[in-house]
């Protein structure tokens, strides 16, 4: 649920990422309000001829700039530019295309970290694990904290090893 309202506070912000997860989990939850709305326009008739489902017509409207720019963010995520998002335009071929993209992992690291509101940045995720001192159990704790960095989708896999691997080298010296 996070993912959806995370695309709703980012309404506007068509630069930085967006995860898999992020993408799918707001597609998701979008498509379960959609049907709402239209099972909602055919019980209460809201338009007798039924050609436009009206509540479904409000529910869409809200939904376009959100759905464009978390798709835009996904494409950052694997090393695209948003103009990619033009494939779906194209019958069959580019919408394949464009969903092969969307479901790719992420790059790890690409061109698009830096720019604002980008949800890899590096001072977000060592942010949000403090330095802690030798030993076991510090180690095991921050390790602990970045399983869970992953796991929420804030890190990918690529950069999970790498954070990983730079704490482990950490605590040897």
């Amino acid at each position: 649920m996070t993912a959806y309202f995370d695309a709703f506070r980012r309404y506007f912000d068509f630069s930085g990422r967006s995860t898999r997860s992020q993408y799918w989990l707001f597609t998701l939850f979008y498509a379960i309000i959609l049907f709402a709305a239209l099972m909602l326009d055919g019980a209460l008739e809201t338009d007798p001829t039924g050609e436009v489902p009206i509540i479904a017509a409000f529910v869409q409207l809200a939904h376009i700039i959100p759905a464009l720019s978390v798709t835009v963010r996904r494409l950052h995520d694997t090393d695209r530019s948003g103009w990619f998002l033009l494939l779906g335009i194209i019958p069959v071929i580019g919408q394949i295309a464009l969903l092969v993209f969307l479901c790719t992992r992420s790059t790890g690291p690409n061109r698009y970290d830096g720019q604002a509101g980008g949800m890899y940045q590096q001072t977000d995720v060592a942010a949000a694990i403090p330095p802690t001192g030798h030993g076991s159990t510090a180690q095991l704790d921050q390790l602990e904290k970045l399983v869970a960095l992953k796991n929420a989708g804030t890190i990918d896999e690529v950069e999970f090893g790498r954070m990983k691997a730079d704490l482990l080298a950490q605590q040897r010296t």
